[in-house]
Parts: C-alpha cells; sequence; structure tokens
C-alpha cells in the first residue's frame, strides 16, 4: 500500500485516503487535520442551512399572513418592525422567505421531487427562481440552477424576464395581501400546524397567492441572444445603494412618476434607476457651473423626449454647446433655399 511520506507521528485522527483515484492513505500534520475538521463541519453545517432555510420559508409565510407577530408582542403592529426587532432581517430578505414558500411550498408544493432539488440549491439560488419557474418549465430551470453560480443564475433570470417583457423587479408581497381561498373553506395557511401538514396533504383546489407565486408566472429560459444582451446591459449599468430619511420616499416617488409622464412612454415606472438618472441630469444642466457635457446631455435627451431640435451657444466664449451640426444642417438649407 502506498502512503505518502510521513510528516510525524501517524494516529487514527490523522490518517485520510488518498484522493483522485490514488489507493493508500496520506499522513495530515497537526494543522491540517484541524483545517479538514472545520471542513467538514462547514459541509455539515450546509447542509442542515439547505434543511432550516426552506423550514423558515414556511413558518415565515405563517407569521406573515396570519399576522402572528401582533400575538407575540403589541409593539409589533406590522410585520416589517417584527422582522427587524426580533430577526434582524431586513424586511426584503424575509419578503424573499415568503416568496420561496410561496413558489416551492404553495405553487409547486405538490412536488417533492422540486422540493428536494430546490432545497439543495440554498435560498440565494431559490429565490431567484421564484419569478421564473413554473410546473412547465421546472425541469429546465432547475437544471440550469444547480449548474450555475448565483451571478450567473441572476443574469439568465434577468434576461429571461426581459425577453418575456416582464419587469426584472422581484414582485415583493404586501401586509394587505391575502392567501388565495375559495368557497366554504378558510385560508390554507391557517389549517397549517407548525409542523405540517405536507405539501401532498394540501387542497389540491387551492392555488398560491395572486396566482402563480405573488403574480409571478414562469418564463422560458433565455436565448443565447437575450444573454449577450444582458450581459451588455450590466456592462452599461451600475448599481447604487444608499438610504434616504423616510419622509423624503414620497418626494422620491412622486419625482420619479413626474419622470415617467415626461419621458412621455419612453421609460416606466420599474425603470427606476433610469428615472433617477434622468432627474439627476435634468438638475445638473440647470445648476452646473462646469458642464457643457452635462448640459449637453441634459437637451440631448430634452430632444428625444420633446421631438425638437436645438441649437445652445456660449455666449461668452460664442462656442456651439449643443447642436452645431443642426445649425450647420439648417444653414444649408436657408442658401439652398436662396439659390
Amino acid at each position: 500500500m502506498k502512503a505518502a511520506k510521513r510528516r510525524g507521528k501517524a494516529t487514527g485522527t490523522n490518517l485520510v485516503p488518498l484522493t483522485g483515484g490514488t489507493s493508500g492513505y496520506q499522513v495530515l500534520s497537526v494543522s491540517e487535520t484541524e483545517a479538514r475538521k472545520v471542513h467538514d463541519r462547514i459541509i455539515e453545517l450546509k447542509q442542515q442551512q439547505e434543511e432550516t432555510y426552506f423550514e423558515l420559508a414556511r413558518l415565515l409565510y405563517r407569521v406573515f399572513h396570519e399576522k402572528l407577530y401582533v400575538k407575540i408582542s403589541p409593539t409589533y403592529q406590522k410585520f416589517d418592525q417584527y422582522v427587524e426587532g426580533e430577526l434582524g432581517y431586513k424586511i426584503r430578505t424575509a419578503q424573499y422567505f415568503i416568496k420561496i414558500w410561496d413558489k416551492f411550498g404553495v405553487e409547486l408544493g405538490e412536488n417533492s421531487a422540486v422540493q428536494s432539488r430546490v432545497k439543495a440549491l440554498g435560498w440565494a439560488k431559490a429565490k431567484e427562481l421564484t419569478e421564473v419557474i413554473d410546473k412547465d418549465n421546472a425541469e429546465e430551470w432547475l437544471d440550469l440552477a444547480e449548474k450555475s453560480d448565483v451571478k450567473e443564475l441572476v443574469r439568465n433570470r434577468r434576461a429571461a424576464l426581459r425577453q418575456a417583457g416582464r419587469s426584472t423587479r422581484a414582485k415583493m408581497p404586501k401586509e394587505d395581501d391575502e392567501p388565495t381561498t375559495i368557497k366554504g373553506m378558510k385560508p390554507m395557511v391557517k389549517t397549517m400546524a407548525l409542523d405540517g401538514p405536507t405539501p401532498m396533504e394540501m387542497p389540491k383546489a387551492l392555488t398560491p397567492l395572486g396566482g402563480g407565486g405573488n403574480g409571478c408566472g414562469g418564463v422560458d429560459l433565455p436565448t443565447p441572444e437575450a444573454l449577450e444582451e444582458e450581459k451588455r446591459v450590466e456592462k452599461i449599468f451600475k448599481t447604487l445603494v444608499f438610504k434616504v430619511p423616510e419622509e423624503w420616499v414620497e418626494i422620491i416617488d412622486e419625482a420619479v412618476q413626474c419622470a415617467v409622464r415626461h419621458a412621455q412612454g419612453r421609460l416606466k415606472p420599474e425603470d427606476r434607476g433610469l428615472l433617477l438618472a434622468h432627474i439627476c441630469l435634468h438638475f445638473c444642466g440647470y445648476h452646473s457651473k462646469h458642464s457643457s457635457i452635462l448640459t449637453g446631455q441634459w437637451l440631448k435627451q430634452f430632444e428625444e423626449m420633446t421631438g425638437l431640435s436645438v441649437v445652445a451657444i456660449d455666449e461668452a466664449s460664442r462656442q456651439f454647446v449643443y447642436g452645431e451640426q443642426t445649425a450647420e444642417r439648417l444653414a444649408n438649407k436657408t442658401e439652398e433655399e436662396a439659390s
């Protein structure tokens, strides 16, 4: 039997089988043995996490729809108060858990094979699938999720939604949403015991919240062309994250809606990033002192939104700030008419 070169006295705790199809054993040093123990524990916890996140999603779904947080403490009158106060989660994280159970525990709950595969994926991938998967395309999306990392899955999800003409923004459950009911039956979540029932015990006549997981029906996998377009978009757009005072949220929403109206159909309410960029550009076009470039960008947007052509000249330098080609065309047209 072959063995690796010994690096100290071998004991039962630091002998491990050789990998890569080689027979024999490898003697690990004390530090290597500790590293292997840590790694094995990580794998064990990862497997536990795969089980617990799905259970957590189911219970948060109950707390959300049955308003159980009110019974926990009278100070919790809203779900987000409970989530942030008791769990330390951001509300969006909890909403994703609810969507996961709504999709895979309710809509696809009768398919135990799908549930097993989703549990193994982990919550980061599961939440991405809620927007695109249904009973007809589950096999294709799960195959893709299993062989992709999270970033690649996100790209495929976004490309698929754009391809289907849908918003790439996740539709989150709201506190006034009600679980689906049918005549003569109570809402399904109120019949669920803490540790049951299993998905197969749920009434087949009940459908998921809003039809298709908060209104999220399935979409086909993206075409190669759609994926390439998504990669191009990723290079152009950057993600910005910042906080604003709560009392300003309504003002920002109003400004975004105003920009939607001003865009005259060229932008949609879900294009919040682009709309905010237009608002900033509009502001800078009026107030920036150093920016013929910013002014030019703003005037270009103005032309696109109004259908007008603009020529702008800096009086101090007598130079064109914008629209020089337009001015040349007008001059040539005037000369032709004069001749």
